[in-house]
């Protein structure tokens, strides 16, 4: 009896092995943050950022939320399988002016406390182009207006080059412009319409007055002034055509003048008035 009650007293009872607990699961987003850019009064941009997940052993809904009225999520939420889902962001740009706007987008899973990723968003809103830069360039690159560029363009220029002052230079009334070159261009960046690049020769003929002894003999006294330029045109405002429009001359660069004198007499002159003393 003593040798059982001791085999009882020394038997032990097993216990279940002890089991490492599961690993939770972890959200990754990429990219990292979003930057999008907008203008005002048009559609807004789109992105898609996809969640990925580790440690998920089943089925897991996953929840997006912004506090960003300009900001919808698509979907708001789904369900992790494959360890994967892709959410859409879509920016809605009513009501937004000109400026950057942030937010932050937080995703989170059902049934596990806290956020597990966040998100930055911004978009950067720009005021809308100018519909007068819109209808220029499409003017300059559209195909329909080609032939204009080719076939009219230069004789539009030529015209106006040729019915210019130049009071620029200060000599009075032109006397002759001869155009050499014309070149066409389209630097937003400087003018909002096409321009034209013209190099060209004036001359100008100043009839000066003389009194006294001199006026009295009937001597005249005239200076020719020459001079080259680059004239800057610019088209004029549409509505564009194909066959003829108008331009403007928005600058001289590159200006250098050259003046001679001379005095003649009534009686050098043939009597038409045309005589200046000086070889054209």
């Amino acid at each position: 009896m003593l040798a059982v009650a001791l085999s009882m007293g020394g038997c032990v009872e097993d216990s279940e092995p002890l089991q490492a607990p599961a690993p939770q699961p972890m959200l990754t987003v990429s990219p990292a943050s979003v930057t999008l850019a907008a203008t005002v009064g048009q559609p807004g941009p789109d992105a898609v950022v996809r969640i990925d997940a580790s440690n998920v052993a089943s089925d897991l809904a996953w929840y997006a939320a912004s506090d960003a009225a300009w900001l919808s999520l698509l979907p708001p939420t789904g369900v992790l399988r494959s360890s994967s889902a892709d959410l859409s962001l879509r920016v809605s740009t009513d009501g937004l002016g000109p400026g950057r706007y942030a937010t932050t987008m937080s995703v989170t899973i059902e049934g596990i406390a806290g956020v597990l990723a966040t998100v930055p968003v911004t978009v950067e809103m720009q005021s809308p182009e100018d519909p007068e830069v819109v209808a220029a360039r499409t003017f300059w690159e559209s195909g329909s207006y080609r032939s204009y560029w080719g076939l009219r363009a230069p004789g539009d220029v030529r015209a106006t080059l040729l019915a210019y002052a130049f009071s620029e230079y200060g000599f009075g009334e032109v006397e002759t412009v001869h155009v050499k070159a014309i070149d066409f261009g389209y630097v937003p960046e400087q003018y909002v319409r096409p321009v034209a690049r013209a190099r060209c020769e004036v001359s100008f003929i100043v009839r000066e007055g003389l009194k006294g002894a001199e006026w009295e003999e009937g001597i005249r006294q005239f200076t020719r002034h020459r001079g080259e330029v680059d004239v800057i045109l610019q088209v004029e405002p549409g509505p564009y055509s194909t066959d003829r429009n108008g331009w403007s001359v928005v600058d001289l660069q590159n200006r250098t003048i050259t003046s001679t004198s001379t005095s003649v007499s009534n009686s050098d002159s043939a009597g038409d008035g045309s005589d200046c003393g000086c070889d054209d």
